[in-house]
């Protein structure tokens, strides 16, 4: 058995050599760029400035041209007559053309209000794309990991058909010295074929993996690559709570942002305007004018109606929906959590367990292959008993990926990077 370990390491170890080797975080970042969703990042930036630029322009000088036409059926008019002054009477048909320059003073906090909206919206927006991007890595997760089950088991195959190839030339050699029949020949035959059969199952199930790990990464990875890599219990943060702080920030900042249309508004403007009449409302000749002046704002009506209360208590409630949404979040998260933590005890335990067996099949092992060479024992047995012990390191390495796999699926579920 020193001599199957020693085989068994050094096929591992040639493996390793050929193999390229890429790690789960690589594959986790890649698959993040490769994802439509990674765009979504750009496309709200590009949303987010163009939204800030339309709020700066808010605080420029604004430019309003209006123009009207119209007849009233009824004009001012002076009813005293005064000898030789004419009062001359406007027209019923009147026209006008204003242009006027505004500037706001004082827009009550609106400016500021909606650029820290736009900001927290933006920030919303790509926690949001964070929390589906993140959601591919349980996938990933698995994939990586059965791919390097199948790898594990392959060498653990491949060393089992060499020893298997090794006894039938002994047996051949036994055969022309007729000590051992065909017979003996013909089963280890099967056993190799039976072996390979099973070689080529493991391969597809790696190359199922391999697939579906270049579909979600884009990756152009093959069977040569080498999936390893132990994994350690870490701290870490959930995107989605970073999601849900987000929200409520938002909420919060909307409300501030609605309430600033109760608040006065100052702002300062000039006029020029063309029309008949002008500012002399009696002339009725088309003339040119200005005016230049401050206007003041304020709606009032809030003090009567109490919008803004109601406007905190939608706020309100809003918050409690996302707080809601968060326990509900942490539920599901701890259910996940202890059954990943029952997970990795269980294969801890059967990790003890396996040691024990191998050992003893070992032991069986060592001594049917000692009966085997001495013709006390036939081929079948040894094939057995080798085939058992080949099953027990299998499942020992299963056993050991699949803890890895449950501590690292713990890792995603509390969200360590």
């Amino acid at each position: 058995m020193k001599k199957y370990s020693w085989l068994l390491f050094l096929m591992v170890g040639m493996s390793v050599i050929a193999q390229k080797t890429i790690t789960l975080n690589e594959l986790y970042l890649a698959a993040e760029h490769h994802h439509p969703l990674h765009a979504l990042h750009d496309v709200n930036r590009k949303v987010a400035g163009a939204q800030t630029a339309i709020n700066n322009s808010t605080i420029l000088p604004q430019i309003n041209l209006s123009g009207q036409a119209t007849w009233q059926s009824e004009v001012t008019t002076i009813p005293i007559k005064f000898p030789g002054i004419d009062i001359p009477t406007p027209p019923k048909d009147q026209y006008r053309a204003l242009l006027e320059v505004s500037q706001s003073i004082y827009d009550g906090g609106s400016h500021r209000a909606n650029k820290d909206q736009i900001m927290q919206t933006e920030l919303v927006d790509d926690a949001n794309a964070d929390v589906q991007l993140y959601s591919f890595r349980e996938s990933i997760c698995r994939s990586y990991f059965g791919a390097r089950i199948a790898d594990l088991t392959i060498t653990q195959l491949q060393v089992l058909i060499n020893d298997l190839k090794q006894k039938e030339n002994f047996l051949n050699e036994q055969i022309k010295g007729g000590v051992a029949s065909g017979y003996q020949s013909s089963v280890l035959k099967v056993k190799v074929l039976d072996l390979d059969q099973s070689m080529q199952e493991i391969k597809r199930q790696k190359i199922n993996a391999v697939n579906n790990l270049n579909a979600l990464t884009g990756l152009s990875l093959d069977t040569t690559y080498h999936f390893n890599g132990n994994v350690q219990l870490s701290n870490g943060t959930r995107p989605e709570y970073k999601f849900y702080d987000a929200q409520k920030e938002l909420v919060t900042l909307s409300l501030n942002q609605a309430l600033t249309k109760y608040n006065p508004r100052i702002g300062a403007f000039i006029q020029g305007g063309y029309g008949k009449p002008s500012l002399n409302l009696l002339s009725d000749q088309f003339k040119a004018y200005s005016v230049i002046g401050l206007r003041a704002q304020w709606n009032l009506s809030n003090l009567y109606l109490h919008q803004s209360s109601k406007e905190r208590d939608i706020a309100q409630n809003q918050l409690q929906k996302i707080d809601v949404q968060k326990k509900s979040f942490d539920l599901q998260q701890s259910i996940k959590m202890k059954t990943q933590e029952l997970e990795i005890a269980h294969y801890e335990d059967l990790l003890r367990q396996d040691e024990n067996i191998i050992q003893l099949y070992q032991t069986i092992l060592t001594a049917s292959n000692a009966q085997f060479e001495n013709g006390i024992t036939t081929v079948n047995d040894y094939t057995n008993d080798a085939n058992n012990l080949t099953q027990a390191f299998i499942k020992r390495d299963q056993h050991r990926v699949l803890l890895n796999q449950s501590i690292e699926l713990l890792n995603i579920i509390q969200g360590n990077k």
